[in-house]
């Protein structure tokens, strides 16, 4: 659909989509929809069963350990199962996972298999997402190819949660979890009509593991250890505001209407990343991310979490299409799955540390939020050591 507007808004959307790129959109829109329609209830759920916000990132931790043991082995399952069937099998881990969520609350030792389960899931999806992504997109249009991507989940992710919280007031958390498995299955049909992709990328897993060492990738290790905030943001920020508002249908509307703001300017922000303001936008998104950090812990009543939650996404946006966007471009010069595993792997690492700190913080303080957000701003500076945040960024990725 995306290419019937092409005409009207040339210079926001992308020109001359590929049908590939469009069947991506589709299925990450569907999948976002149903996504977003839990997930920000998601340690809502685990917070509400009785488990302590240490818990909750406690079983976060687990995740994200597991998942950098088995990334290694990514590069033979693209290579024997392909890229499109590789996400499809993704979601049938995913169903797993939320039934195993599900029957945390009969039977608690699910935990472990709902741990397992999501780890191989991110392990099906993640780095076949990003060979699609970069064998579909264009890369002369990369930065609004990947806003227009963007826009459609966002617009989806705006539906989501005001759909999950209705569904969850109403009918519950298993009727939530029995739509959002159908939606999983249906987010595939799109990708499974394309000519199926296989990678010829062979590694060990002494030499995926030997690409976080690697000096050339040192910098790149530093920059994508700041992902770490995104688990802040996954878990305690959605925390955070069931504590302060407690209503989960008010909760849904609240971020869908934050979502809805930062959602127009998405276009505006992937048109400058295909131009010379990349690094600016990048470093201005940086900044502003850092600051509102810093204000979350203030945001007490509904309308300052909408406010927060809408300049959250907006600057979290400038930094990271234009990132993204490098990340696909310098990906796509060297071996692009081992890349895209590498940047899984440091990601994942981040994660783990800002699990591990965040853990730390609710035992030192009686009332953590505000050092756990100054936390989340201190992981953000480490987006400044990104290639993409500065003016010689291009050549440094044609080098």
């Amino acid at each position: 659909m995306l290419h019937k507007f092409t005409p009207h808004l040339p210079r926001y959307f992308s020109k001359h989509v590929s049908h590939s790129f469009r069947s991506l959109v589709w299925s990450v829109g569907m999948m976002n929809f149903a996504l977003a329609a839990f997930l920000i209830f998601e340690p809502i759920y685990l917070f509400s069963l009785g488990y302590t916000l240490a818990q909750v990132l406690l079983f976060y931790l687990g995740v994200y350990v597991v998942y950098a043991l088995i990334l290694p082995f990514a590069s033979r399952i693209l290579a024997k199962i392909g890229v499109e069937h590789s996400i499809f099998y993704s979601q049938f881990f995913l169903i797993g996972y939320l039934l195993a969520l599900y029957g945390i609350s009969h039977v608690p030792l699910l935990i472990f298999p709902a741990v397992l389960l999501l780890a191989l899931q991110k392990l099906f999806y993640w780095p076949a997402f990003h060979i699609d992504f970069m064998s579909f997109s264009d890369q002369s249009q990369r930065g609004r190819e990947m806003s227009s991507l963007m826009s459609v989940s966002s617009v989806m992710m705006i539906l989501g949660p005001f759909v999950g919280g209705f569904v969850i007031e109403q009918f519950g958390f298993p009727a939530l979890f029995l739509i959002d498995s159908a939606l999983f299955l249906l987010s595939t049909i799109p990708l499974l009509h394309l000519h199926e992709m296989r990678t010829t990328e062979h590694e060990s897993y002494r030499s995926v593991v030997n690409h976080l060492r690697q000096p050339e990738r040192r910098k790149d290790l530093g920059t994508f250890f700041g992902f770490g905030e995104e688990l802040i943001v996954m878990v305690a920020w959605p925390i955070f505001i069931y504590v302060i508002i407690g209503d989960l249908s008010t909760i849904g509307s609240l971020v869908a209407s934050a979502t809805l703001v930062s959602t127009l300017l998405l276009l505006v922000i992937g048109k400058k990343t295909d131009s010379s303001a990349r690094p600016i936008l990048a470093r201005t998104g940086i900044y502003g991310y850092i600051g509102i950090w810093v204000l979350r812990s203030l945001a007490r009543i509904p309308a300052a979490v909408v406010i927060v939650d809408a300049i959250s996404q907006l600057t979290k946006n400038m930094l990271f299409v234009p990132m993204s966007t490098g990340i696909y471009e310098r990906a796509s010069r060297t071996l692009p799955v081992s890349y895209v595993v590498f940047f899984e792997q440091a990601l994942s690492i981040g994660k783990i540390v800002a699990a591990v700190l965040v853990i730390l913080l609710t035992f030192i303080f009686t009332d953590p939020w505000w050092p756990i957000f100054i936390l989340g701003a201190l992981f953000t500076f480490f987006y400044l050591r990104s290639h993409y945040a500065h003016p010689t960024s291009r050549s440094t990725l044609r080098a």
